[in-house]
């Protein structure tokens, strides 16, 4: 996107002002209002690999069908995903790094009683993943402003 003029820049700033500084490339321009004030200074926003935004509306049926998704602000390698619903077998419990052994006794217990289970599994299901540029994998909920931005898009 290349402004012409301070007006029009002006414009799509009251129009589009949630935009991050920090991941736009400047031309002559330092500042959105260096541009304003000198409207000899160009301002290139650099474009996404698909060349549009979406909201998030238009991204939920993408992540619920395994696509990796960002927001345009994020820093660079980092994004967010559906985790596969998964069935882990009473067998598989016990050996699983990623449950704390008390955890794991709780399950173990419920498996052997069967007024406390009605299958012999844990389940994963409608888990979102935000995973960092090191590969940090946390939980992930939508704040409201992600939620209501309209810079989002796949990888």
């Amino acid at each position: 996107m290349l402004y012409h003029s301070s007006e029009q820049a002006k414009k799509e700033w009251d129009k589009e002002n949630t935009l991050e500084i920090n991941r736009m490339i400047w031309g002559k321009a330092t500042t959105l209002l260096d541009l304003i004030k000198d409207p000899t200074k160009t301002l290139l926003i650099k474009p996404t690999k698909m060349n549009e935004f979406m909201n998030f509306e238009a991204i939920l049926p993408r992540l619920k069908n395994g696509e990796p998704v960002r927001r345009f602000n994020w820093e660079e390698g980092t994004f967010i995903f559906q985790q596969v619903p998964s069935r882990i077998s009473k067998e598989i419990v016990p050996k699983m790094q990623s449950l704390p052994e008390k955890v794991k006794e709780i399950f173990v217990k419920r498996f052997e009683d069967s007024d406390e289970q009605i299958d012999d599994a844990i389940y994963y299901n409608n888990q979102v993943a935000h995973v960092t540029k090191s590969n940090l994998i946390t939980s992930y909920t939508p704040s409201i402003s992600d939620l209501t931005a309209d810079d989002w898009e796949l990888i």
